[in-house]
Parts: C-alpha cells; structure tokens; sequence
C-alpha cells in the first residue's frame, strides 16, 4: 500500500516518474550499529544489481528457506538464533541485499516553498472545502461488509483534521463537527482487545482484478503493477491458509471484518499496520481536543499492538513501536516504553544493513523504508542503554533516504519521510542532507494549487513549533 495519502482533492502536482535510482547507500561506521553484524557476508557486493532485477529461482528458494528460522528467533527472541537466521538471509540474498524489488515513483521537485503562512492559508481553504464530504458521512454501518477500503484512509484523514485544529485554531468547531462524525465511527469499528481490524476485502480485489484483465498493453501492466501493491490481496490467501489448517474461518474473519492474524507462530502482522495508524490518529485527536476517551481508545489500540508476535515483515512491528512509543510519552508510561523499545530491538533494527536499508526488496522499497524510520525518533526518549543504536540506525537510514531523494532529483515516500525528519528535528539538528531532503519535500507537499500530502499539516506545525506530539518529544529529551 502506497504509503502517502492524498487527502485533499484540491492539490495538483507534477506526475511521477519511475526511475531505477541506486539506493545502495555507503556502509556507515556508527556506535552500536548495525543491530546485526555478519562479518564478510556484509561487504558490498561487487556486482550488485539494479532495483527491481528479479531474482533467480534458486535466490527466491534460499531467502523462502530462511522464514521459518526467522520466526522462531523472534518468537523466542534468542540472540545467538536470531544473528543465525539474519546472516542467512543476508547469505542467501547475497547481490540482492538491501536492493528494492520494486521502483519507486518520484515526484519532480517542484519551485520555490511557499511562506508558511501562505502554505497555511492554503491548508485552512483545502480544510474547509471537504469538510462534510468526507466518507465517514456516507458509511452506512459499522459492518465490514460495508467498508470498501482499509482504515488507514480514514484514520490518516481523521488525524489530519485533528492536527488541522492545531493549526489553524479559529476554524476549531467547523473542523470538529465534521471530525467528531468519524471519531465515532471509529470508536465503533475498534474490537473490543482494541484492534482496529481490516476489512474482509476479497470482492472488491477480484473485481479489481477483473478490471486488470479487460486493458492491454501499457494500461494492464500499470493497472497490475498497482493490484500487486492493494492490501486486499492479501485477504483470499489468508482464508486459503486458515481453511487449509482446518481452523474455522469466524475465529479470524466476523461481521466482514479481518479480526485476528492466522500464521502458526501467532502473528503475520498485517493488522498491526491499520491498528498503528489508527490508535495514532485516534491519539493526536485526544491530545489536539482534550479528550480522555479518544486516548483511552488509542491505549486500548496500543495494548493491542503491545501483545501481537513479531513479524518477519519488519515494517509490520514499525507501526507497532510507533504507536506505542507516542502513546508511552503521552501517558508517562515507562513500561509501554520499554515495550516500545523490546518491539524494535527485536522487530525492526535486526533488518538493518550498515548503509542504513533494510535487507530483503519489500523493505528496502522506499515507501517502506520510510516506515520503518519513522518509528524510531519516538523510541529515543524511551531508549536509556540503547540511545545510541536507535540514534545511530535512524541517522544511516535518513542518510540513505537523503541520498536517493538528491539522486533521483525528486521525492518519494513523502508522508512518512516529512514525519520521519520533522520528528528528527526535534531531537537534534538535521544533518545537511537532511536539510536538503525536508527542503525537497517542503516544495513538493503543496502549492497555491493545494496541499499534495497530509504530513503537510506536521511540517506547518512543527515551523510554528506548535505540533501536539512533536513538542513533546522535544520536551521529553530536553528534561
């Protein structure tokens, strides 16, 4: 799923254009870092291969091989297993370490930002054009059978209208009327453990499917390429799986809704991506109005996400430790905090290479490789021993990150890479090709056009210094 979310209708922006650029990066020297060191297995291969090369039989067999080791480490978190497994995968891998298995789409930099009371003024116009058009006012029910599209959609849009509060504070009870509507459709569709499930998407990616198969040529290929990246794809081999383990479906699937992960070491980890964004939106929404029941729903999403399995898929854990570590600083939780840093220690940085990517292609795709390093500035205030390999693996992935951006000439990854440096900047002045990169994504997240990207709304507030949660990390390392 494309990581940013274009949540205002008014922005246009420059198209995208796809570019094999190089994100190899350079292996970085920093303390207590990388997470995982495999000694020769780690140099930089001398024919690596471009992003997107398809890998063998033979390397798609070796990596498969190494899953079921991996799980295992993490489930019972054994140090010795865990190097053991990483350095397997690293080995079977081998040119393909840390090489995306598909192109990202960047956007042309585009001209000179707009003054930030000028970029404010366009947020508050784009805010109030669609408001009370928003799809909570036409949900039906609290059925997944009635839902269409995953809940991240919603949440990402909720939580922009929350900080749009925060932003622009005079339009406060317009913005809120129309909020509140899908604030409590949301309180509605979280579980009673406090997930926030996924839709039971099946028929609407065989019908997307089905429209695939009717183009030719150019139009089928694009239409496949994004049907490969529609979370809903998901949803027909997970049932095959539950049904082929003879487990009964409703134990996992109920009222349309996905409800609990299937895999036998107890947790694929694909529901921890909606349950993170939502409980964050649900969290800033909480803070930005003062009220108590939405944060109780959003701890009640982060106790969730505290007792799921690491997943191999460590973007997965990301949305996890991101939720956690915000909602440990909001509450002074210390022992969700250090949960927060357990998840990461274990879940995230392990599938980190020296040059700042994460090992296997899904990972290293931009659009997930900035997931995975927004979650680590909200750890540091809970980080104690370990500040410095979380500060340490978040500088080598914004360095990597920065190096593509100025490579491509472009953007990628926009929400999430915006969250990821303006949280950064909270904690510590932005290293000059991190300067470079927010400046890249400044210039692309909006114009006298509109607002291209939600984390729009974070940079405005974090340059007003007045962003709900980015001053509180601030504030908690200052102390």
């Amino acid at each position: 799923m494309r990581a940013s979310l274009v949540v205002f209708l008014l922005g246009c922006s420059p198209a995208p254009v796809r570019l094999a650029v190089d994100v190899g990066g350079v292996p970085r020297a920093l303390d207590a870092f990388p997470r995982i060191v495999c000694g020769d297995v780690d140099a930089a291969p001398a024919d690596p291969v471009a992003p997107q090369t398809p890998q063998s039989p033979e390397v798609r067999a070796a990596v498969d091989a190494t899953r079921a080791p991996l799980e295992e480490a993490l489930r019972s978190r054994d140090e010795a297993a865990l190097k053991a497994a990483v350095c397997q995968l690293r080995t079977s891998l081998g040119r393909w370490r840390g090489v995306p298995d598909a192109v990202a789409s960047y956007t042309p930099v585009g001209p000179e930002a707009l003054p930030t009371d000028d970029a404010v003024r366009v947020v508050e116009q784009a805010l109030s054009a669609q408001l009370g058009r928003e799809v909570w006012h036409t949900q039906p029910s609290t059925s997944g059978a009635d839902v269409h599209r995953p809940l991240r959609d919603v949440c990402e849009l909720a939580r922009t209208e929350a900080l749009g509060i925060a932003l622009v504070p005079a339009r406060r009870a317009e913005i809120e009327r129309s909020l509140r509507v899908g604030l409590s459709w949301l309180l509605a569709v979280q579980r009673p453990d406090g997930l926030f499930p996924f839709p039971d998407l099946e028929d609407e990616f065989e019908a997307d499917r089905a429209a695939c198969e009717r183009r030719s040529g150019a139009e089928r290929a694009e239409c496949e390429r994004s049907l490969a990246g529609n979370p809903a794809r998901l949803v027909k081999g997970i049932k095959q799986a539950i049904v082929d383990r003879g487990a009964p479906l409703d134990e996992f699937f109920r009222d349309g809704w996905f409800i609990k992960d299937p895999l036998p070491n107890g947790n694929d980890g694909g529901l921890q991506f909606d349950n993170g964004v939502c409980g964050e939106a649900l969290l800033i929404a909480g803070v930005v109005l003062d009220d108590p029941a939405l944060v109780s729903a959003a701890r009640r999403a982060a106790t969730w996400a505290r007792a799921q399995a690491l997943a191999p898929n460590w973007n997965y854990n990301a949305f996890s430790v991101r939720l956690m570590a915000w909602q440990a600083l909001v509450d002074g939780d210390a022992g969700l905090g250090e949960a927060a840093l357990d998840k990461a220690w274990w879940g995230i940085l392990p599938g980190q290479l020296a040059n700042g990517r994460w090992v296997d292609g899904h990972n290293a795709r931009v659009v997930y490789h900035v997931i995975l390093t927004a979650s680590l500035a909200p750890l540091l205030p809970h980080a104690g021993e370990r500040r410095t390999a979380i500060t340490s693996a978040l500088e080598a992935a914004l360095a990597s990150y920065a190096d593509e951006l100025a490579a491509a000439k472009g953007t990628a990854g926009d929400d999430r890479g915006i969250r990821a440096l303006v949280e950064t900047a909270a904690t510590r002045p932005l290293a000059d090709g991190e300067r470079a990169a927010l400046d890249r994504l400044r210039r692309n997240a909006i114009s006298t056009s509109g607002p291209r990207v939600s984390s729009v709304v974070d940079l405005l507030l974090a340059e007003r210094r007045a962003h709900p949660l980015v001053n509180r990390l601030s504030s908690a390392l200052d102390r």
